[in-house]
């Protein structure tokens, strides 16, 4: 099998042994390529994560894949979760090979099980599990973490010995093999020797292994800064992990002969286990559920039920085209045997509609004619030119992929409906891995290296905002970047480090909306895990794909959810429920909305990038939307394409087409390019090339594939002229066709999410108060997006009024042209105490006090912290009394009401209540106490509702805020990194933490909140500003806050420079007075008063005054320096007694950057104001 030196390495982590191995599969098989190996193993901790891919990238590699798994066992029971046995991670290491699809079929059961059943710290198996399923494995001893070492290096030799020969007994002979290894490290030296020694005493051979964890030798840095990334430690602590060694890499066979030079028979057995080792997985079975369709086949069924739903969409007969191309498609279908599936998916699509659960189809499946004719989809893809081809064609032999859309709140219940109607057992949701990006490892690695987390930051944001950018690729794009890595040399020990990581996985969870159905118990083709409390596959989608399983997309879509409940709130209020279905597509109302972008919280159109791309694009059909939608992603936007788009749509760039034959294809985007599907079209009607090759060419366009993209062009180039176009006009269309196919979207896709922003958007405007209360109740765990919504309502003349226990329901209600505050959304109180709330009202009327309140509800639910936010956040309001009043009564009534619930559980019946019908019992009497103080109460209610019901603290402030703040907290997320900015508000909160590292070790720096009356901001104040202002960030403080802008992945965050209080803004910020005056007052008396009251109030601010003349413009006149003033509260005022309220106001001094104009005016070192006429002095 291999020449002298040859060596397979059988103990192997590739970086699904989470944040400890560091090879990724790609490189792992290129190495043992490239050293010639004949085979290489995975054997990863736990896990089976990567089974599938490894062996797919083996085998076309040319090398053996062996599928292998590191088990956790059990010290005693998998199910003792008490009893650890001494050892760290309550379980001892074993290496497991699948010598045969038995074996294989046995390792997914113990991965399974190790996670379902035995995870303690660790996915452990036992001696139980590994007797019932050890058959078709080879077994090896394990590296120094296995129980034979363990015994060893406690110098139990005997138990030792006696353990090897348990599992040598169990696996049966020459399928347990005592693994040594050469590392470097003492522990290992006694372990092997202790190993030698049984293994002659036992006659078990000895097996050579490396326990891989990375790929080279000087990986090993690297590896020790993924380790402390897991383990939360710094590279200088001492008691951090680490392996001790630089030895666990992928060494070559030569590397290995040297190390076992005095063992030749360790070597050779590797070899040996390799030739046992023949796992073939078999991907071309299919293993879908089977689809009762009663007498009929699936395909008869699925016949009768697309044609029925034809008929039922026309109204009667179809168009003959549409009849052929349902023909066509069901065609298709049955020759790619895959009837069952759209079965499967049509029944529960319609479970859904059935039981009113909102449920949509996305991708393109959603262009499918069968699947309008199923009524899954509610639009007619023939009206889009849509194409069943781009979803499924026998040319491709890719599997269908319908992606599912549900209602977010409800989607566990279509889930429910699927694993009732096909087996618990065989329905299991989808693993995800998070990897390292560039700037995460940045940061992560930054923080192991302990570099102050300012300076990490600042290194993280030099990489540009490119999706999937790689490090390499953002040194050769930021010359910041590439000079701090040419000049620093921590940076660049920081940044080599980082590119070693990044792209590992980080950490396992579970799909946003993968869910896997199977024929059989999934444990049967897949092993099983856990994320969380969700049993996962242990395989990604595509993984899932590959061995032959359905998956399905059961994506929860909020904005379903939000039309839905307007739809409820509408019919709730008119009798009358809505059907979406049958709006209007032309409706003025709502494309005058979208041409304004007033699109805050409509699907797909809500971001501000969006809202600007709207005003600018002014739609008025349902295809201009689904072409915004389409380009709405970096790369258009980037190209320049929609400017073009827009350009042309208003008649400021002519219309242009290369060739005539292109304007059927292109008419309806305006001479661009902008779907797959035009491409596909022109390729097929133009190229003469099939739908499948036509798509392949899109794929190999998009990836880059320049061999593939040459057989596309050849192919296009070589049909268009044999169909009579001439080489130079072939090409010509072909170049278009590669330029715009790096950016084509899948029309289907942007038309089903078109449709479904239209229809929110045309709820928003027509049914703008359903709209924000749904909106609110949707995203009421959201605090700043609730605070958003209130802000745009009230913007539109909408109140949101204040919770109250007796107007309140659990959501968000209508009231008119109002909206009642739902009690669902206040903080700490949870739709089960709402619910509680709301249906002891609705049994027994309105409460009547706060004694009737305690009597009625059940105190286990309604607790009395419970009680206690209800009254501070003022939802308690209309039970009488001050909130100071009710606080102070709380515990009477809660000890009044229960007795009274006492008395009722055990039988006994008061008087009053048997004349509770007829007159309201005796009321106890509030405490006579002071009430809570404005502040206090305007505080609670900012936390507990986002929002203050009882005035703004910063009202009486507005004025001030206004002069000086050059930006609001809204306005940060479309203000520039890096840029400074002056922010007014009051501060929420404050998270004070003392740097554990480096220069600033053991000063403090605090996190903090900030709001105003747009909105929130989060901010950090690092060390160094912290110890001089430090002591002016404090909770309820009102401050203005100087800094700079800071992203944080896409949040912008305000890292603080200076703190100034309100009372100190006049004096700190402020650059000039300015006081306008008009003609008629401008009279002697006047500027004398002026002027005595600037020499009242003396100082070095400049005084500008402007004089508004009559149909002349205004003058500005700079006083001299005599009248030059000191700011205060106490000038302003007297100025706006003297020339009229709002006729005079300080503008901010410029920040050092020239960034300084504030709400009120001008900015300037001592800012001039610029004159409408002309400029005099006086």
């Amino acid at each position: 099998m291999a020449s002298t030196d040859s060596f397979v390495h059988l103990h192997v982590h590739s970086h699904y042994s989470l944040l400890d191995g560091a090879c990724k599969i790609p490189e792992l098989v290129e190495t043992a390529s490239e050293f010639k190996m004949p085979a290489v193993a995975v054997t990863d901790h736990g896990n089976l994560f990567g089974a599938v891919e490894f062996y797919r990238a083996a085998s076309d590699a040319g090398v053996k894949p062996i599928i292998g798994y590191e088990a956790y066992v059990a010290p005693g029971s998998r199910l003792d979760k008490v009893n650890t046995g001494g050892i760290k991670e309550a379980a001892f290491h074993l290496t497991l090979l699948a010598e045969n699809e038995q074996g294989w079929r046995n390792l997914i059961q113990l991965a399974s099980a190790a996670y379902l059943e035995g995870f303690y710290y660790k996915p452990r198996i036992d001696w139980e599990l590994l007797q019932k399923h050890s058959g078709g494995l080879l077994c090896l001893s394990g590296c120094l973490k296995s129980e034979v070492a363990h015994h060893i290096l406690a110098e139990r030799h005997g138990v030792a010995r006696e353990t090897a020969a348990r599992y040598r007994d169990l696996f049966g002979a020459g399928r347990y093999y005592l693994e040594v290894q050469e590392n470097g490290l003492d522990e290992q030296r006694t372990v092997n020797q202790g190993e030698i020694a049984i293994a002659r005493e036992l006659g078990v051979p000895l097996v050579a292994t490396n326990d891989i964890h990375y790929l080279r030798r000087d990986d090993a840095t690297a590896h020790e800064a993924l380790l402390c990334i897991n383990t939360g430690k710094l590279l200088t602590d001492e008691d951090r992990m680490a392996f001790g060694s630089d030895q666990f890499y992928f060494a070559s066979g030569r590397d290995m002969a040297e190390r076992f030079k005095d063992l030749p028979e360790a070597l050779k057995t590797t070899l040996e286990i390799a030739e046992r080792c023949n796992l073939k997985m078999d991907f071309s079975k299919r293993h879908f559920p089977p689809f009762d369709s009663g007498e009929l086949s699936n395909d008869e069924h699925l016949r009768r039920l697309a044609f029925d739903g034809l008929r039922e969409m026309y109204g009667g007969k179809p168009p003959a085209d549409v009849a052929a191309r349902l023909e066509e498609e069901l065609a298709i279908i049955k020759e790619m045997a895959y009837a069952s599936y759209f079965l499967i998916v049509r029944d529960f699509v319609m479970y859904a509609r059935e039981h009113d659960i909102p449920v949509g189809l996305r991708g393109s499946g959603a262009g499918c004619l069968i699947t309008r004719a199923l009524g899954m989809t509610d639009f007619n893809p023939v009206e889009h030119g849509l194409l069943f081809k781009r979803f499924l064609d026998p040319e491709r032999r890719e599997p269908p992929d319908i992606d599912v859309d549900l209602c977010e709140v409800r989607r566990e219940e279509v889930l429910s409906y699927v694993r009732q109607k096909y087996g618990a057992d065989c329905v299991a949701q989808i693993v995800t891995f998070g990897t390292l990006g560039a700037r995460a490892a940045i940061r992560d690695v930054g923080r192991v290296m302990d570099i102050p987390l300012k300076e990490v930051d600042a290194i993280a944001k030099e990489v540009p905002e490119v999706l999937h950018i790689t490090l390499k690729e953002a040194l050769a794009k930021s010359p910041e970047l590439q000079n701090r890595y040419k000049n620093d040399p921590r940076i660049h020990n920081l940044l080599d480090v980082a590119m070693r990581l990044e792209g590992l996985c980080r950490h396992a969870s579970t799909h946003a909306a993968g869910v896997v159905i199977s024929d059989r118990p999934l444990t049967e083709h897949l092993p099983l895990c856990k994320t969380g409390d969700t049993v996962t596959t242990q395989f990604v989608f595509e993984d899932v794909e590959t061995i032959g399983l359905l998956k399905m997309d059961f994506l929860g879509l909020r904005s379903l959810t939000i039309c839905h409940e307007i739809l409820d709130l509408v019919e709730r209020e008119t009798g009358t429920r809505l059907d979406l279905t049958q709006i209007p597509l032309d409706d003025a109302g709502t494309y005058e909305l979208l041409k304004r972008g007033e699109t805050e919280g409509v699907f797909q159109f809500a971001s501000q990038g969006m809202r600007s791309l709207l005003t600018r694009a002014r739609p008025d059909s349902i295809e201009d939307l689904i072409a915004i939608v389409a380009y709405y992603r970096p790369g258009p936007l980037q190209s320049g394409m929609m400017d073009k788009f827009i350009h042309c749509k208003h008649g400021r760039e002519p219309i242009t087409y290369p060739h005539p034959k292109l304007e059927p294809y292109l008419k309806g985007t305006y001479g661009l390019i902008v779907y797959q599907e035009q491409i596909m079209q022109l390729a097929h009607d133009i190229g003469g090339m099939s739908m499948g090759e036509a798509l392949s060419m899109i794929k190999a366009i998009s990836k880059k594939k320049e061999d593939k993209i040459k057989q596309g062009r050849d192919a296009f180039i070589r049909g268009s002229t044999e169909r009579g176009l001439d080489a130079k006009t072939a090409q010509e269309i072909y170049n278009l066709i590669e330029f715009f196919a790096g950016y084509g979207f899948n029309k289907a896709h942007s038309t089903a999410y078109a449709y479904v922003a239209y229809r929110m958007a045309y709820l928003r405007a027509h049914y703008p108060v359903q709209f924000f209360a749904a909106s609110m109740t949707c995203e009421r765990s959201n605090r700043d997006q609730v605070n958003a919504f209130v802000k745009d309502a009230k913007a539109h003349g909408i109140e949101v009024l204040p919770p109250d226990l007796n107007r309140s329901y659990t959501d968000f209600r209508t009231e008119g042209r109002q909206i009642r505050f739902g009690l669902g959304a206040i903080k700490n109180l949870g739709d089960k105490t709402a619910d509680a709330l709301v249906a002891a009202r609705e049994a027994g009327g309105p409460f009547r006090s706060l004694f009737d309140l305690c009597e009625r509800c059940d105190s286990r639910l309604v607790t009395r912290a419970a009680l206690e936010t209800l009254i501070k956040c003022g939802a308690a309001d209309s039970l009488g009394g001050t909130r100071g009043q009710l606080l102070a009564g709380l515990d009477r009534a809660l000890q009044v009401g229960a007795t009274a619930q006492q008395d009722r559980s055990r039988g006994q019946t008061s008087l009053f209540d048997l004349l509770a019908d007829q007159q309201p019992p005796p009321q106890e009497q509030l405490p006579d106490v002071p009430d809570v103080p404005k502040s206090e109460q305007q505080a609670w209610e900012r936390d507990l509702l986002g929002f203050y019901v009882s005035g703004h603290p910063l009202e009486e402030h507005e004025e001030v805020l206004r002069m000086y703040a050059t930006a609001t907290t809204a306005q940060l997320a479309q203000t520039e990194d890096g840029t400074e900015v002056v922010v007014g508000g009051i501060v929420d909160s404050v998270r004070v933490s003392v740097t554990r590292k480096g220069r600033f070790e053991g000063q403090r720096w605090a996190r903090y909140e900030l709001s105003d009356l747009e909105g929130t901001a989060r901010g950090v104040m690092f060390a160094q500003e912290f110890a001089q202002h430090g002591q002016l960030l404090k909770e309820g403080a009102i401050v203005f806050i100087r800094g700079r802008v800071d992203y944080q992945g896409n949040e912008p965050t305000l890292r603080a420079q200076q703190i100034i209080p309100i009372e100190r803004a006049h004096a700190l910020l402020a650059g000039s007075l300015i006081v306008d005056v008009d003609e008629a007052a401008a009279n002697e008396a006047t500027l004398t008063e002026l002027r005595d009251l600037c020499a009242a109030h003396h100082g070095e601010l400049p005084v500008y005054v402007r004089i508004h003349l009559l149909d002349q413009g205004a003058y500005t006149l700079r006083v001299g320096r005599s009248m030059y003033v000191e700011p205060s509260s106490q000038l302003l005022a007297a100025t706006h007694r003297l020339v009229g309220p709002g006729h005079a106001r300080f503008a901010p001094r410029r920040n050092g950057n020239g960034n300084g104009h504030g709400h009120g005016g001008n900015g300037g070192q001592r800012p001039r104001p610029r004159p409408f006429a002309g400029t005099r002095q006086a």
